[in-house]
């Protein structure tokens, strides 16, 4: 996962100089899927989370897995100011 996500904020760093963005990554975070779709999904999920950071200095995002039965849940968490889920 983490080659996937340094590629994404790669992109942030060229296209958005003045952006500051930070992601901590659970280092124990390893998934199995297809790149492209899991690329795509992280990639969105960061964009929201950057594009509604709304006035904090910084985009900060946290990126964690766990494994549950049969399945592994990935958490995203950023510091954007969300949305109300009631009008959603």
């Amino acid at each position: 996962m983490l080659p996937v996500v340094n590629d994404i904020v790669d992109g942030y760093k060229k296209t958005s100089p003045g952006m500051n963005v930070h992601i901590n990554i659970n280092p124990s975070l390893n998934v199995w899927g297809d790149q492209i779709l899991i690329g795509q999904v992280l990639e969105n999920l960061m964009s929201n989370a950057v594009k509604y950071t709304g006035i904090e200095k910084y985009a900060i995002i946290n990126l964690s897995a766990e494994a549950k039965k049969d399945e592994i849940v990935i958490e995203f968490k950023d510091n954007g100011v969300g949305f109300n889920r009631g009008s959603a």
